[in-house]
């Protein structure tokens, strides 16, 4: 299992360097690096979490070690709202595992991490400026989170998890309202999909 997971961590990495080198404006060995990060605060994440405090951080920098790679892959030099994308989308992060960490306890145990998600709501209110389909994915987020969030007072069995696995599917919202904003509305809806593909999947496959 340990050799599957280092082999398709390897993978991922020359793919995305390949990928990096075939673009005419590509990061070239900037992505491959990126992608080495990457994988290595997958590993160091998957190894600590349980006893690192700073567990939900490492996953937020995962999340965002995705956007900066895949950035790379394109340009050489990201543009700068892709930073603030990857910060939304790190403090996000940061509240979805820590409400993960408290699965085992039945409750969460304080609640001032959850203040971390505001910095992606007042991402997606601002974003929902930005033309129609942004307002509407930043409704649909909004709306979302609200749902995910409400099994964290009601305190009955498996509200934590539901809580998480519904934080989880809601990154492919955040995702479509950064693409909407950029005015790709075809692959915003795609990502959208993947909101719904996610849901759907989480029947087979347990999200926490």
């Amino acid at each position: 299992m340990f050799s599957l997971g280092f082999g398709m961590l390897a993978i991922g990495v020359v793919g995305l360097s390949w990928l990096a080198l075939m673009q005419p404006t590509g990061g070239g060995w900037r992505a491959g690096l990126a992608g080495l990060a990457l994988a290595a605060a997958i590993v160091y994440y998957d190894w600590r979490h349980k006893n690192d405090p700073l567990g939900p951080a490492w996953m937020g920098v995962c999340r965002m070690l995705v956007y900066l790679a895949a950035g790379l892959v394109i340009v050489a030099t990201p543009p700068a709202w892709l930073y603030g994308a990857a910060f939304v989308l790190f403090c996000y992060l940061i509240g979805l595992t820590y409400i993960a960490k408290q699965e085992n306890l039945g409750r969460v145990a304080n609640l001032w991490p959850l203040l971390f998600l505001a910095v992606p709501v007042v991402a997606v209110i601002l974003l929902a400026a930005t033309n129609v389909q942004a307002a509407i994915l930043a409704g649909c987020f909004l709306v979302w989170l609200i749902f995910a969030l409400h099994f964290l007072w009601r305190r009955r069995p498996s509200d934590i998890p539901r809580a998480v696995v519904s934080l989880i599917a809601g990154m492919s919202l955040l995702d479509a309202v950064f693409i909407a904003h950029l005015g790709v509305g075809h692959l915003a809806w795609a990502a959208a999909g993947c909101f719904v593909l996610t849901l759907a999947l989480q029947r087979f496959v347990p999200g926490t």
